[in-house]
Formats: C-alpha cells, structure tokens, sequence
C-alpha cells in the first residue's frame, strides 16, 4: 500500500476490518459510526500513503490510528451533545451486537471494569494484540498496560465468584 498498489490497501482492509469494526462499535456504541469511522480511516490511509511508515507492524497502527479517529469522534460528540460522557463509567461499551460476544456473566463482570481496563482486556484477548502492541496504540507505557490487564484480570475472577454482579 505504501508504494500506491491498491491490492495493497484491499488486503488490509480484508484482514483487518472486522476487527476493527468491533472495536469502533464497542468505542461509539453505534454500527453506522462505527463503520463510517473505520472506512473513513481507510480512505484516509490511501490518501497519506506515500508517508506511511513501511516498516511498521500494520495491525497495531491500525488500531492506533483508529482509536484516536474514535477519540476525536467522541469529543465531536460530547462538545455538540450529541452523547453525555460525563455521567458514565465507561466510554467503552460492549455492544450486544460484536458477534464474539461473551457469556452474560463475563460481560457483566467486564463492565464492572474501568474504561481502560475493558479497552486492554478487548485488545488483548479478543483482538490478540501483545502487551507492547497495546501500549503503543493506546500510549500507555508497556508496564502500565500489563498492570492495567493484571488489576482487570484479577477483578474479573473476583466478580465470576460471586453470584450476583449488583
């Protein structure tokens, strides 16, 4: 894609999009947003072709990328209230829709979970993105994003032992 073969682009877009998708709906709790946010960024990749880094690993430049398109979108939103973040726990909500959805008492149990901490555990296991990937993509340092998982993962067996999530 960087050299401005558009088989290039097509098979990023094969590769990476449904993932993608999931983690812009679990971001913007909205699938028209979410798709529009992740084919906006594609567009946008083709027109900046010529200066994107070769070298990087596509997948979490990708989500990087994304996840600041989402973060925009999201203050857009709360400055034209259109969407009132500020009563709410948790920017990142898991929609009922993300077809790899969990058990009922795992998603109840993961949005007991802080925002960033659902954000980790969603790159993390259901996008298979290492600790290192994650870290770059949400900037985070590297021992920040593996105490964030370890705190939520421990959280998680607590709130599964019990039998009532209220």
């Amino acid at each position: 894609m960087c050299a401005g073969k558009q088989e290039g682009l097509a098979a990023l877009f094969r590769a990476y999009y449904s993932e993608m998708y999931h983690y812009a709906l679990g971001m913007l709790n909205d699938e028209a947003s979410a798709k529009d946010a992740v084919q906006q960024l594609f567009l946008k990749l083709w027109e900046k072709h010529a200066n994107l880094p070769s070298e990087a690993p596509p997948k979490p430049y990708l989500f990087r990328a994304l996840r600041f398109a989402l973060v925009d979108e999201l203050r857009l939103r709360q400055r034209t209230k259109m969407v009132d973040l500020s009563g709410t726990a948790s920017v990142f909500a898991w929609h009922p829709s993300v077809q790899y959805e969990p058990e009922t008492k795992l998603r109840q149990a993961i949005q007991q979970l802080s925002a960033t901490q659902q954000e980790i555990i969603f790159l993390r296991f259901y996008n298979q993105l290492s600790y290192s990937e994650i870290a770059e993509i949400t900037s985070l340092q590297y021992q920040s994003v593996r105490n964030a998982a370890h705190r939520a993962i421990k959280k998680l067996r607590t709130f599964l032992k019990k039998d009532d999530f209220s």
